[in-house]
C-alpha cells in the first residue's frame, strides 16, 4: 500500500499487507517522494511500481515516483525512471 489518508492527513508511508494474516505493517526506511492520496499505481515488468499523480493535501500532483522490488534481497527501495520506463509511460 502506497501513501493514502491515514485518518489524520495525507501520508508518504509504504506498507505491506500479508494475505495470510490479513495484517498490514509499515515498511520503515522507505517512503514515497511526497505524501499523496487519490493517486494511481502501475506494476511494470513484475518488479517495479510506478506511483503517479494524486493529491498532497494542498494541490494536485503531476509527478511520478518509482518503487523497485529487489527479489534477491527481498527488499523495496525508491528508484529512478529509466529511459525504457519513460518510453512505456509515454505509450500509455
Amino acid at each position: 500500500m502506497l501513501g493514502g489518508f491515514d485518518g489524520f492527513g495525507v501520508t508518504d508511508r509504504v506498507m505491506k499487507y500479508d494475505l495470510k494474516t490479513k495484517a498490514s505493517s509499515v515498511i520503515y526506511g522507505l517512503k514515497l517522494a511526497c505524501a499523496r492520496e487519490n493517486h494511481t499505481s502501475q506494476l511494470l515488468a513484475g518488479d517495479r511500481v510506478i506511483v503517479s499523480n494524486g493529491w498532497n493535501g494542498h494541490e494536485s500532483l503531476r509527478d511520478v515516483d518509482l518503487i523497485h522490488f529487489d527479489r534477491s534481497a527481498n527488499t523495496l527501495k525508491r528508484g529512478t525512471l529509466s529511459a525504457e520506463d519513460k518510453k512505456l509511460l509515454n505509450e500509455m
